[in-house]
């Protein structure tokens, strides 16, 4: 998130956590394809309007994430745990 955040452009395995977090702001590959992986990296590195476009998406997707927000979450989580 902290990448998404700075715009910058990310290769990732195709799993959920990725797709949820994530979006549109990374290419993504089968887990395991080093064609696949080789691939995406060379679009990346060539392609501007792609880093452009996942840049963009990578900034967005990371809006919806805010440390102080999770903080306080893990905060609430834990005192409710040593309340018990």
């Amino acid at each position: 998130m902290e990448a998404a955040a700075l715009g910058t452009p990310s290769v990732v395995s195709d799993l959920p956590v990725f797709a949820e977090t994530l979006g549109d702001g990374a290419l993504r590959v089968a887990p395991g394809d080093p064609e696949a992986l080789a691939g995406a990296l060379l679009a990346v590195a060539t392609d501007a309007a792609l880093r452009g476009r996942l840049a963009a998406a990578a900034r967005q997707a990371a809006t919806r994430y805010d440390w102080a927000r999770s903080a306080r979450a893990m905060h609430a989580v834990l005192a409710g745990a040593a309340r018990r």
